[in-house]
């Protein structure tokens, strides 16, 4: 597949799967399907900005979507923010008895600490698929006209060690990554930190 500057999801696919072939990974990056996504603007009005934001393991969009909506203030110093939430696929969890439900990457015990040995029991590979879904998003946000140094990434626990492999394999043309921000006012400091020029 020939890479193309003028599409950057055509481009970030092909860089994927490059990366996938040289570890010896045989899944390709995953897509991002309508109706796995949910997408806001926060206030109202043309995006300036934008936030890919992705959910926990055995979780999904929605809730965070609905928080985000109801209780997060956009600095006003950023403008309007398009918020893209992507949902991550169904495949069977370690860590849960092998249950199907939403996972970035498969896990094989949790919780992780100081006496767990890496890799962790996590999947790299699926790690790798899932990056497509969040290159996606970013894509999306670019073609719509915002700036890629006005994108952030980030997420909570899995969602957001999601953003970590995402700024490892890829020469990114992101300023600011945002890791498992769970409490909103660590966000705010984010956002302040994202609209200093």
């Amino acid at each position: 597949m020939a890479s193309d500057a003028s599409d950057p999801a055509g481009s970030s696919e092909s860089l994927l799967l490059a990366i996938a072939r040289d570890l010896g990974f045989k899944r390709p990056p995953l897509t991002l399907p309508k109706e796995c996504l949910t997408e806001f603007v926060l206030p109202k009005g043309r995006a300036t900005c934008g936030l890919v934001w992705k959910h926990g393991l055995g979780d999904d969009e929605e809730g965070w979507a609905d928080m985000l909506e109801d209780n997060f203030r956009v600095p006003a110093a950023c403008g309007s923010c398009k918020f893209v939430l992507p949902r991550a696929p169904r495949q069977p969890s370690s860590c849960n008895g092998g249950d199907v439900t939403t996972s970035w990457f498969d896990i094989a015990d949790l919780p992780i600490s100081r006496k767990s040995s890496a890799p962790y029991g996590c999947s790299l590979e699926e790690a790798l698929s899932s990056c497509g879904r969040v290159h996606a998003a970013i894509d999306k946000l670019i073609a719509e006209g915002i700036p890629s140094e006005r994108i952030m990434v980030g997420g909570f626990s899995q969602g957001g060690s999601m953003a970590t492999p995402r700024q490892v394999y890829i020469d990114s043309f992101l300023e600011f990554i945002a890791l498992a921000i769970v409490q909103r006012r660590r966000l705010g400091q984010a956002w302040r930190q994202c609209s200093q020029p």
